[in-house]
């Protein structure tokens, strides 16, 4: 379930030089990767609790602000919240 993941897809098309990104970016997706695929003794990701948070942003309702009555998990996955630094960013 991890490989539909957005935030996956994206690391793993940068380190297979689809997208271009800083040599410290690659290195942090590289470490990503890792650990979302199993591969690493001391982390983790937990599908179980993926799932869990997921559910729980839908719940969470954007109280006010140009998003206001939009979900947290459509803000989020649609890269308004936490997923863009600049507009013109384009990922």
């Amino acid at each position: 379930m991890i490989e539909k993941n957005k935030g996956y897809r994206y690391a793993a098309e940068v380190l297979e030089g689809k997208i271009p990104a800083p040599m410290y970016v690659k290195k942090q997706l590289k470490e990503f990767v890792e650990i979302a695929e199993g591969k690493n003794d001391k982390y983790i990701i937990s599908e179980k609790k993926y799932t869990l948070i997921s559910k729980i942003l839908k719940l969470i309702v954007m109280p006010k602000g140009a998003q206001k009555g939009k979900t947290a998990y459509g803000e989020i996955k649609s890269g308004r919240i936490g997923g863009k630094s600049h507009p013109e960013q384009g990922r």
